[in-house]
């Protein structure tokens, strides 16, 4: 009797053992399938984001093109001035490189001089620079430097 008991005992035992395997399987599963799921719904969460987003910058680009901002609608007029000039004529220059209702300035860089240095008005090989001709003869009070962009909507 002890032996048929303890053949059903390991019978018991094993069949425990197996099904305990399956359970603790199953178990990993899910936990793997729940962090799928939440790193998928944080993907869907990051999605709609970039959904509302990107028909915010929609909506204000169709709201652009309406009103006529739409970039095949203006004409860019690139300006390189390096020249002596007055200080009348600087004044004027620069004036004339802001805002308005017709065109916009785009500027890049500025660069004003008023008296070179010594140093500055001979280059390496002993010739006069470009900058230092400027003010021969008395052709302005300053060296003006301007690059930039006019920017004019097409009529």
């Amino acid at each position: 009797m002890a032996f048929i008991l303890a053949v059903v005992f390991l019978g018991i035992l094993h069949f425990f053992v197996q099904n305990y395997r399956h359970f603790d399987a199953a178990r990993q599963k899910i936990a793997t399938l729940e962090v799928r799921t939440r790193l998928m719904e944080q993907q869907r969460a990051e999605l709609q984001n970039k959904k509302r987003a990107l028909d915010r910058v929609s909506s204000h680009m169709a709201k652009a093109r309406s009103l006529g901002l739409a970039a095949d609608q203006w004409t860019v007029f690139e300006v390189n001035v390096e020249a002596p000039v007055t200080f009348g004529t600087m004044e004027l220059i620069l004036n004339q490189c802001t805002n308005s209702a017709y065109y916009y300035f785009k500027p890049i860089s500025l660069r004003i001089k008023t008296a070179l240095a010594q140093d500055e008005t001979v280059s390496g090989n002993g010739q006069p620079t470009e900058a230092s001709r400027w003010n021969e003869g008395g052709k302005g009070d300053g060296l003006l430097m301007i690059k930039g962009a006019f920017i004019a909507r097409n009529k």
